[in-house]
């Protein structure tokens, strides 16, 4: 493991390789740090169907969020952004955890994309269309990062879900 600080002072990197070899990425992930200011509303993100387990079909997907203030009532004529990231995979999964899952197709490197504002309803809810149809027929690690703005500010919170995306019917595992 070696750090390095930036120039700048204002974060530290690690690289964390075996035998000094730095060249595998292990994973990624993104940080958004702010000074510290007391939230105004609560919300949470829903996919839909849910599954804690195996994978759901990309025309049954839908995602909502429900925007409360602080007080519980609903968060009215909020705006909403949401941002979609789709990142191929070979899905595994813990009831077999002896199997490798492999795809016939050819994955991409994935896709990122702002989808459009939404405003949430009277009770404070906001339908977030996904539209998945565009994407080729893979599978992917689905994030949804989706943020509630409070009124007349430029201030939000946000809430992200994941789950796993393919259009199969069946995964056969090796």
């Amino acid at each position: 493991m070696r750090t390095r600080q930036r120039v700048s002072g204002t974060s530290t990197c690690i690289w964390i390789g075996k035998n000094n070899d730095t060249s595998t990425l292990l994973g990624h992930t993104a940080v958004n740090v702010k000074e510290f200011e007391p939230d105004q509303l609560k919300v949470k993100l829903e996919l839909t169907p849910n599954r804690q387990q195996g994978w759901v079909k990309p025309s049954e997907l839908q995602a909502n969020i429900d925007v409360q203030n602080l007080f519980g009532t609903p968060a009215q004529d909020r705006r909403v952004t949401s941002k979609l990231t789709l990142r191929p995979m070979y899905p595994s999964f813990d009831r077999f955890p002896d199997y490798a899952f492999f795809e016939n197709r050819q994955n991409s490197d994935g896709f990122e994309t702002e989808l459009e504002d939404r405003t949430t309803n009277e009770q404070g809810v906001a339908n977030i269309p996904l539209d998945l149809k565009s994407y080729a027929d893979a599978t992917y690690q689905l994030q949804l990062l989706s943020e509630a703005f409070v009124a007349g500010g430029g201030r939000s919170v946000a809430a992200t879900a994941r789950v796993l995306v393919s259009p199969y019917d069946y995964l056969v595992g090796v």
